[in-house]
C-alpha cells in the first residue's frame, strides 16, 4: 500500500445523480492536485453541512488496511521489527468455521476510551500477538463528526499479562452448558 487517505467525502443525490464533492484535508497532495487539474470537480473547499455531516463513519476497508499496518509497524525496536517479533494479527473470526477462516471484523460501538471526556461511537477491532490466541491490544477510531473523527485510540495489554482472545472466549462459551 503506497498511499491510502479519506481526504474526500463524495456524496450522490438520489433523485439525479449529481455528486458532491468535500474536501476533509486540503493539504492532501493528491486532492491538490486534482484541484489544479480539475477545477470543476473541486470548485471550492466547501464544508459538509451538519446534517450530512451526522452521517459520515469511519470507513471499515480504510480500518482493516490501518489495523494491518499498525499490525507490523507498532514495533519499534529495529530488531524486534525486522526479525518480526512482537507482530499482532486481527484474529481469525470465531464464528465461522473451516481451515482459513476470515478475519473478525470491525464492530461500531458505543463507548469511553482512557483520555475521553464521553462515550463515542467508535469503529473498532482486537490484536491478538501472530501465532497465539491471546488478548493483545484493543484499537477504536473516533467516528463521530467532530475534531476527534478519525483519531485512533489503542489499549495495549502488558505482555505478561495472559487475557483470552475472541477465540479463546468463543470455546468458553461453547464449552459451557449454561450458555447453550
Amino acid at each position: 500500500i503506497n498511499y491510502i487517505r479519506k481526504s474526500v467525502k463524495i456524496t450522490v443525490d438520489a433523485h439525479d445523480r449529481t455528486m458532491h464533492f468535500y474536501v476533509s484535508d486540503p493539504t492532501d497532495p493528491i486532492v491538490r492536485a486534482y484541484q489544479g487539474d480539475f477545477p470543476p470537480l473541486f470548485p471550492q473547499i466547501a464544508p459538509i453541512p451538519a446534517d450530512l455531516q451526522r452521517h459520515l463513519r469511519v470507513p471499515e476497508q480504510l480500518f482493516n488496511v490501518q489495523t494491518a499496518m499498525f499490525g507490523r509497524y507498532h514495533v519499534t525496536d529495529p530488531h524486534a521489527f525486522y526479525g518480526q517479533q512482537d507482530f499482532w494479527l486481527v484474529p481469525a473470526d470465531p464464528t465461522q468455521s473451516g481451515s482459513a477462516p476470515p478475519d473478525q471484523p470491525p464492530y461500531y460501538l458505543t463507548l469511553k476510551m482512557p483520555g475521553q471526556s464521553k462515550p463515542t461511537f467508535s469503529l473498532t477491532t482486537t490484536f491478538v500477538p501472530r501465532g497465539r490466541p491471546n488478548l493483545s491490544a484493543f484499537m477504536a477510531v473516533d467516528s463521530d463528526p467532530g475534531p476527534d473523527y478519525g483519531t485512533i485510540r489503542v489499549l495495549e495489554l502488558p505482555r505478561s499479562s495472559t487475557v483470552s482472545g475472541p477465540g479463546q472466549v468463543q470455546n468458553q462459551f461453547e464449552a459451557d452448558p449454561a450458555v447453550q
